[in-house]
């Protein structure tokens, strides 16, 4: 009954995230919510990226560390958790596996999740750093736009929700 609860065709793809604790919490709520995979995509300080005004705390997330383990409930031992070195390639790798890829963001484009075609077997979702959000190369590279509809005040969800 388990397996059969997990998305095999969704993928969480987290751009240049920041904080290990937050990457844990995504990586938790994602096995809670049956998705097998995350990617964690980190273009360094070489591609003009947002994280190049954090220089001085960026560094890639380490799967193990104990701010990951703690966060993620361990899930990391057993979700497939991968790192790519740029948002290009990760963009093309899935395209290339025939993926939707979608990216959380509020544009002129966007549209609400709740009116957003989700039946595709393979989907993409992108979501940007705590900082900055998804790069204009991640939003332009994806499928469709789509924000999270807010109720309150706040127009934003952090990156661990």
């Amino acid at each position: 009954a388990l397996v059969k609860s997990k998305h095999d065709g969704l993928v969480v793809v987290l751009e240049d995230p920041y904080d290990e604790g937050n990457a844990g919490a995504v990586i938790r709520s994602c096995d809670a919510f049956g998705v097998t995979e995350v990617w964690f995509v980190h273009n360094g300080l070489d591609e003009g990226t947002s994280m190049r005004k954090h220089v001085e705390r960026y560094e890639e997330m380490d799967i193990d560390s104990t701010d990951m383990m703690k966060a993620s409930s361990s899930a990391t031992r057993w979700m497939v958790c991968r790192t790519l070195r740029s948002t290009q390639h990760a963009l093309d790798e899935l395209r290339g596996m025939e993926y939707r890829q979608f990216a959380t963001c509020f544009t002129e484009k966007s549209v609400s999740l709740y009116q957003t075609d989700l039946t595709s077997k393979k989907m993409a979702l992108w979501v940007g750093n705590e900082f900055e959000g998804l790069s204009k190369l991640a939003i332009e590279g994806c499928d469709v736009e789509l924000f999270i509809p807010m109720r309150g005040m706040i127009q934003s969800l952090n990156l661990s929700v």
